[in-house]
């Protein structure tokens, strides 16, 4: 079992949703992150939250990745379930992909912890550079728990009121892979140090498209 597959109990406490994305779809969207690598065409109007240097907008949105969001991934019953839950909504409405966007994380680049706009939020990890092995030997010291390096972690108040932490032991067995969660849902994503190259990610925000 490998660490992608151990992440399931994890995203299912946070009742969201994961699966691999389809070769074809994966295939594409690594096209269109290297198109927009080469434009340099960085969207200063995003203001997202990370201490990454090179975060782009993806204007437009591939239709196959679309499709397969909206029409797979919201299908699963947790989405389905949650949804019915959104009482303030009194119609059927759809849902739509508001801004979807590429980071290009270097060593020592991170996310703090943020929530994100709209209903539902998305990560797809497009490429990991680091062998998780040796990113967890960088420090010598030692530690009470398992080193915090190259980790995606959910914070959350746990039933006594504590923030408590659920931790994905990200490595190249999340490559072509999407994790689906509330918004609202706050997440870090820690710094890794011992590889040069980039750490790739397609995130996402879904919304209700309501009059």
């Amino acid at each position: 079992m490998n660490n992608w597959e151990k992440s399931f109990e994890i995203i299912n406490r946070l009742r969201s949703v994961t699966c691999s994305l389809p070769n074809d779809v994966f295939l594409f969207l690594k096209k269109e992150c290297n198109k927009v690598k080469n434009k340099k065409t960085r969207n200063k109007t995003l203001k997202l939250v990370g201490h990454i240097n090179e975060e782009y907008s993806i204007n437009n949105i591939p239709k196959n990745l679309n499709d397969f969001i909206l029409g797979k991934v919201l299908r699963e019953d947790v989405i389905i379930k949650r949804t019915r839950e959104l009482s303030v909504i009194s119609k059927d409405v759809p849902f739509y992909i508001d801004k979807l966007w590429v980071n290009f994380q270097k060593k020592h680049e991170f996310n703090p912890p943020h929530n994100h706009a709209g209903i539902y939020s998305f990560v797809i990890f497009v490429k990991i550079p680091y062998n998780l092995e040796k990113e967890e030997k960088y420090f010598t010291k030692s530690f009470n728990v398992r080193p915090m390096t190259s980790k995606f972690a959910f914070q959350y108040v746990d039933i006594n009121g504590d923030i408590s932490t659920y931790t994905l032991d990200v490595d190249k067995s999340f490559e072509g892979k999407i994790i689906l969660f509330s918004s609202k849902q706050v997440h870090t994503v820690f710094p890794f140090y011992t590889s040069d190259g980039y750490r790739i990610t397609v995130s996402g925000n879904i919304k209700l498209k309501v009059d």
